[in-house]
């Protein structure tokens, strides 16, 4: 069952923010110039078999997808713990003290090389009862009810985002059981606005009627001579291959796409 749409904080040393665009649509290095493959029609209704509310077993079930025949509707449920001040602290003795493990610093500190504070620059503005989180670029995102617990705030990002099947997302099938979902990445916004003219690749194995599976690209596919930009310094890797069908088929078969997780149908 999810849990009760109230605040609570979680267990002290478990709990574990990961940023919630999932697996399914999670930031991933491998970015293409066209989608795949390339000699298919464009599918803009998702499958039967595809339809209902799906979760990953590894992000439980209170953040989950549900896909309709025209759209995803991401549904993310997280608790975010923030410590007040600002961090890496310094104590007297000069030791440096990073922010606790699982929480978020309420302000972040740069020191020189002999740890002089040189800059601090706020990661989240409070006014009145709403917490905003201010982004790397210096804009707020939505406000949401906070709580304190001694010098720790907590709140409750609870958020639905929708990927519509159209023009900048849509499906292409290789075969009775997979499925190619192709995703213009300028359809995430915030910082995938950086990368809007590539696509996201997603592949979507069906499985039963209470899972499917999801493949990704994998390392070995940075062998291949249609790479454009290695991800050395970025992380990021950009490629301008053409595959047809068969082609694709062929990459799934040797390992260029792996299993990255099983979709499991919620109960409610």
């Amino acid at each position: 069952m999810p849990r009760p749409r109230s605040f609570y904080p979680p267990i002290p040393g478990l709990f574990l923010y990961i940023p919630f665009f999932m697996l399914l649509f999670s930031c991933d290095s491998h970015h293409f110039l066209f989608p795949q493959p390339i000699d298919k029609i464009n599918i803009e209704e998702f499958p039967k078999d595809f339809r209902g509310s799906w979760f990953a077993p590894e992000e439980g079930e209170d953040s989950y997808y549900r896909i309709t025949r025209k759209n995803v509707a991401i549904i993310t449920r997280d608790t975010i713990g923030i410590v007040s001040g600002a961090w890496p602290a310094i104590t007297s003795s000069g030791e440096m003290i990073e922010v606790p493990f699982s929480f978020m610093p309420f302000s972040s500190i740069t020191y020189d090389s002999l740890k002089r504070p040189v800059d601090t620059s706020s990661n989240y503005v409070v006014a009145g009862n709403l917490i905003y989180e201010m982004t790397r670029t210096g804009f707020l995102n939505r406000g949401y009810p906070f709580y304190t617990i001694a010098d720790s705030i907590y709140y409750l990002q609870d958020d639905t985002l929708f990927i519509d099947l159209g023009q900048n997302a849509f499906l292409r099938s290789l075969n009775k059981n997979f499925y190619m979902l192709n995703i213009l990445n300028r359809v995430h916004g915030k910082w995938w606005a950086d990368l809007n003219d590539w696509w996201l690749l997603v592949l979507l194995e069906k499985n039963d009627q209470s899972s499917f599976n999801v493949w990704k690209p994998s390392s070995k596919l940075v062998k291949l001579s249609c790479l454009i930009l290695p991800g050395d310094s970025s992380g990021l890797h950009y490629y301008g291959c053409a595959w047809t069908n068969d082609e694709l088929l062929r990459l799934i078969k040797d390992g260029y796409f792996e299993r990255s997780t099983t979709m499991y149908r919620r109960k409610n």
